[in-house]
């Protein structure tokens, strides 16, 4: 019974074990077709991914000749396709660089040439220059040798006229003291005779002696400004300064004027203070504005005025002679305070005077340690402004 039983378990186990034989077999052959299928679909994705990865190299490497050709329309593809684009944008780039670098080449040659030659130039300046600096070196030293012999003929010439100039003065202060002497008595003889003390004189006889008068007080003016000029000149003119009121001496100037003006028809008048102090020399500082007021009338206008004023100013008593006359040519300021300058036009007569009162009066004002300033409109007028140190209150 139980043989008949293995027998027959034996017989449906067989079927069974056949059919798990087939599927296993069924599975083997499975398996491999998935494997061969998935090689098969790997080499289908990764060849054109490698190839791709080449052909990038490639490019990196500055090769833009390399051809990029897609097998796929998928995204692989569409990958071909940009990596296409890249390498035309790079290989343009990279053409477009290319041109301007040989442009920038071709300048940097042309510029360097250019520079060669402008060095060459640059040299044979350099060389002229060293040549010419050689040649004003040598000039140099003979001019200054020249400079030197000059400058000493010329020291030597200074002190030589020096000499003579100081020579001169003396015996121009020599002679004029000699011609001043007998002047007065021939003055105070001649104002006996107009006074009658010698006798009666015709009125011919009168006018001749007035004119004699006039000449020769008018010689002794001439005198007596030569010799002031030539103490100044040896510095040998010396101040008695003392307390003198400025006011009362410009008003004493006007005054002593005042017959001078009428002769002329010129108005004369005074504005300033009763008293304003200084310390100076009256005697030279009379003598200077006098010279200035008395230029102001012989250089007016028929009917014209000089005003006098007298007043103060940043530390200087000022004395200011405003006149309507001629005026001064501004051509002609600089020569003002020159020796025998005299301002002359053809339409205007000719005046009374050496040319030295101006000349006197700056020189004398110089040594107050003062300033004198002009101002003038040709034709209009002229302003002369007397600076003089104020006395200081104790």
């Amino acid at each position: 019974m139980c043989s008949v039983l293995k027998i027959k378990e034996e017989g449906l186990l067989k079927p069974v074990n056949e059919l798990n034989k087939v599927l296993f077999y069924y599975f083997i052959l499975i398996i491999s077709i998935v494997v061969l299928v998935s090689y098969v679909s790997a080499k289908h994705f990764t060849n054109p991914l490698i190839r791709l990865k080449n052909i990038a190299k490639r490019i990196s490497q500055g090769d833009f000749n390399v051809k990029v050709n897609k097998t796929t329309n998928d995204e692989i593809g569409e990958l071909y396709d940009i990596v296409k684009i890249m390498k035309n944008n790079l290989k343009g780039r990279k053409e477009s660089l290319e041109l301007k670098l040989n442009k920038s080449t071709k300048e940097i040659k042309k510029k360097n040439e250019e520079l060669r030659k402008s060095e060459l130039a640059l040299y044979n300046i350099m060389d002229d220059l060293e040549k010419a600096n050689k040649q004003i070196l040598n000039e140099k030293k003979l001019i200054e040798q020249k400079v030197r012999e000059r400058t000493l003929e010329l020291r030597k010439a200074y002190n030589k006229l020096k000499k003579l100039d100081e020579a001169k003065n003396e015996f121009i202060s020599i002679v004029s003291h000699e011609l001043k002497s007998p002047l007065f008595p021939v003055l105070g003889f001649i104002e006996l005779m107009l006074k009658g003390e010698m006798g009666k004189l015709t009125k011919q006889q009168k006018e001749k002696l007035k004119l004699v008068y006039k000449n020769a007080s008018d010689l002794l003016k001439l005198i007596e400004d030569m010799l002031t000029l030539s103490k100044l000149d040896l510095k040998k003119l010396n101040l008695e300064i003392k307390n003198v009121n400025l006011a009362n001496l410009a008003k004493s100037i006007k005054n002593s004027l005042k017959p001078v003006a009428e002769k002329y028809k010129v108005n004369i008048k005074y504005n300033g203070p009763r008293k304003l102090m200084i310390k100076a020399d009256e005697f030279r500082v009379k003598e200077a504005i006098t010279n200035i007021v008395r230029n102001a009338i012989l250089y007016n206008k028929k009917n014209g005025s000089v005003l006098v004023n007298v007043d103060k100013e940043k530390g200087y008593a000022v004395v200011t002679v405003k006149d309507t006359g001629i005026g001064i040519p501004k051509k002609e300021m600089d020569n003002l305070f020159n020796r025998f300058y005299q301002v002359e036009k053809a339409a205007v007569r000719k005046h009374e005077g050496s040319g030295l009162g101006l000349s006197i009066a700056k020189g004398l004002i110089d040594l107050h340690k003062g300033k004198i300033e002009v101002e003038s409109k040709f034709g209009k007028g002229t302003m002369f402004k007397i600076y003089l140190p104020i006395k200081k209150e104790a």
